[in-house]
């Protein structure tokens, strides 16, 4: 005689209930995972349609053969996002949505923290430059979200920014601030 089976969200089936071996079934049981899921549709088709709707928002410019236009930083942003949203999609149609997200106060102060930095950084973005302001971002922030070994943090701070600011510079063809640098 074969027993009774229990899943993951506390109900029970029978056996021969239609969950036979081979049937496809959503893994949404929840409403929060519904909700992820309207939410990840909605992402990935708005990505879309800003993809393709792109053109439209961004300003045609005569290159030369070798440069990038200014609609690819854009496209390849948009392209990203809509496959993490595909990704999302899957994850949460093929059930394995296992990540669990807790309401504590020291997570509400480290994205209060985070906030505020970011807006800090994009009030001083223009009159220290990118290179200056990045660092500095990248040493708190750092610092902060608990790396305490200073050799690495001012490492990071020295070659990461400049070699960002080399590439949208010169591969981008993109001018970022440079500030007093």
């Amino acid at each position: 005689m074969e027993q009774n089976s229990s899943i993951e969200d506390g109900t029970r089936r029978e056996p021969g209930d239609g969950t036979a071996k081979g049937r496809l079934t959503i893994g949404l049981r929840s409403f929060s995972e519904w909700t992820d899921f309207g939410f990840a549709v909605l992402i990935a088709l708005g990505s879309l349609y800003l993809f393709i709707a792109a053109p439209l928002y961004v300003d045609k410019v005569i290159l030369e053969p070798e440069e990038i236009p200014p609609i690819f930083f854009p496209r390849l942003v948009l392209l990203v996002v809509f496959l993490l949203s595909l990704g999302v999609i899957l994850r949460l149609i093929l059930g394995r949505s296992s990540i669990q997200v807790d309401f504590t106060w020291k997570g509400v102060e480290r994205m209060t923290v985070l906030f505020v930095s970011m807006l800090l950084y994009i009030f001083v973005f223009k009159r220290l430059g990118f290179i200056l302001t990045t660092a500095l971002m990248i040493v708190f922030q750092s610092w902060y979200y608990g790396n305490r070994s200073w050799i690495k943090l001012l490492l990071l701070a020295a070659i990461f920014p400049p070699v960002i600011y080399v590439l949208f510079q010169r591969i981008f063809h993109i001018m970022l601030p440079r500030g007093i640098l």
